[in-house]
Parts: C-alpha cells; sequence; structure tokens
C-alpha cells in the first residue's frame, strides 16, 4: 500500500496539472487532527474545476492515481434510479485501488464551492490557484462533530425511548424471531445507549469532543472495562446470548443515564426501567 506521502503528492501534482482545476481541499478524518491515524483512513479530496462534466464524460483521469480495483459514483447511480442531480455542480466517485487505498474525490464547480466550505470545519486546503478558498480557516476543526449537551426534554425522550422499544426486542427474542430482535437492538435501541455515552463523555469534557460515528471513538475517552461491557451488549442470534445481552445493556444503560442525569441535576425515571425490567422477565421465564 502506498504510504500518505506518496499519495498527497499524487491528489497534489493532479491539480497542478489540470488547467480545469482551480484548488484541492483535504476534508474527512485525514483532515481531523484528533482522528487516530493508520493506513486505512479514506483520502477524501475536492478538487474545485471550472467544468464538472469533463471529469464525468472522461474518466481516464482516474488512472492517475493508479490501478482501479473497483469504483462507486453515487451521483450516477442516484440518476439511475430516477433522483434528481446536480452534475453540473458536483459529482463523486469513489475509488478502491488495488493497493488498497481509497479515494474519495468530489469534483466541484467553482461557482458553489463557498457554499460546500461553509458547511464543512474539517477543511485543509491542499492548492489554491485563484484565491478561490480564501475562506478555509488555517486551523481545520472537529467542532461540528461535538457532543452537544441535551436539553431535559432530550434527555427524557431518549431514556423513555430506550426503554419503551426494549419491548420489542423481548419479544422477537421470545418467538425467536431473531433478525426482527437485532434490528430492532440495532436501529433504534442502540442509537440510544451510544447518545447516553456521549453525554456523559461530553459532560466530562465541557462538551468539547466527539464519540466518533457509531462511538467509534469511545475506547479513547472510557475504561477498558466498560468497553467491553460495550462490545458485549453485540449478540449472537440465539436466545441465550441475547437475553445476556440484552441485561448487560439495561445495566449499562441504567448506570449512564442515571450518572448524566445527577450531572445535571435531573431526575431519572426509575420506575419506567422497572417496568421493562419486569415485563423483560416475565417474557424471558415463559
Amino acid at each position: 500500500m502506498r504510504d500518505e506521502q506518496t499519495m498527497m503528492d499524487l491528489i497534489i501534482r493532479f491539480a497542478e496539472g489540470n488547467g480545469m482545476i482551480r484548488g484541492a481541499y483535504l476534508i474527512g478524518s485525514r483532515a481531523n487532527k484528533k482522528a487516530p491515524r493508520d493506513r486505512y483512513q479514506d483520502y477524501d479530496i475536492v478538487y474545485v474545476v471550472t467544468n464538472v462534466r469533463s471529469f464525468v464524460e472522461d474518466k481516464t483521469w482516474i488512472s492517475f492515481f493508479g490501478n482501479l480495483a473497483i469504483k462507486e459514483e453515487p451521483d450516477n447511480l442516484d440518476s439511475l434510479a430516477g433522483r434528481e442531480v446536480k452534475h453540473a455542480d458536483y459529482y463523486m466517485f469513489l475509488l478502491l485501488f488495488e493497493d488498497g487505498n481509497r479515494m474519495d474525490i468530489k469534483i466541484c464547480h467553482q461557482s458553489i464551492v463557498e457554499a460546500e466550505i461553509a458547511e464543512d470545519d474539517l477543511v485543509v486546503k491542499l492548492l489554491d490557484k485563484d484565491g478561490c478558498l480564501a475562506s478555509i480557516p488555517s486551523e481545520s476543526s472537529d467542532r461540528q462533530f461535538w457532543v452537544q449537551a441535551p436539553s431535559e426534554g432530550e434527555f427524557i425522550l431518549a431514556c423513555n425511548d430506550f426503554w419503551w422499544c426494549l419491548q420489542n426486542v423481548g419479544k422477537g427474542i421470545a418467538r425467536q424471531e431473531f433478525t426482527y430482535a437485532i434490528d430492532m437492538l440495532e436501529t433504534i435501541v442502540r442509537p440510544w445507549l451510544f447518545q447516553v455515552l456521549g453525554w456523559q463523555v461530553g459532560s466530562e469534557h465541557q462538551f468539547t469532543v466527539s464519540i466518533g460515528k457509531a462511538g467509534k471513538f469511545l475506547p479513547h475517552f472510557i475504561s477498558a472495562t466498560k468497553w467491553q461491557l460495550v462490545l458485549a451488549t453485540y449478540p449472537r442470534a440465539n436466545q441465550e446470548d441475547m437475553w445476556q445481552s440484552v441485561a448487560i445493556l439495561m445495566d449499562l444503560f441504567s448506570q449512564e443515564a442515571q450518572s448524566v442525569a445527577a450531572s445535571f441535576g435531573w431526575t431519572y425515571k426509575m420506575t419506567d426501567e422497572l417496568a421493562i425490567r419486569n415485563y423483560l422477565l416475565n417474557l424471558k421465564m415463559k
């Protein structure tokens, strides 16, 4: 796999040698100094151009970056599916090369670049031929991804929906409808667990940190023991394992939610928790 310096040199050299490219900048995890660094990170690149269609109609330029293994063109797929797209404004290329390097290249028309930059704080300028990227700050920031302090209403919603939706998980396990139970667990219940974990971590760091998508940065902020508990909430598709995972999930959520409530001076509604714990226990015993 080619190293970061080799790839960045290619990215800048391509922009320098193409007259239609007026600027280039980096976004995503490689633009975030706080993000863990490894060779699997994507290269999320935006090329600011005078003509988007030329890059779409003739794609031979992709070979400049290496031997392509597979690509996806989301805008083309949307168009094929009958969805409205604006090919004159921007076009995405998702590229995986044979050496394992992944590039997400956005071809962006210069007329909309200011609006694009305004939506993202994680931006690092790579090349600016005309001053079109003057609004990019000198330092990138992950501020837009920081955990936000909840209102009391948001906290109440999280707790109530977590416990309420566990009844559906329980019924799925009891019926041995494991795909349904797992879907409810992963799409509705688990996001609330990550929400309260994020609030707890945020309260400990003045809400100036991000726990990452699906809580992937949580190991940097919580104990190894607690992280192992989080992992233990991911079950295999059988009754015994799922009941055990749900039990760990409930204990972990209860602990974190009560900590969040205490840090804000709110009341945690224990009656909801006790009602669902009793309901699930009855399901399990039948």
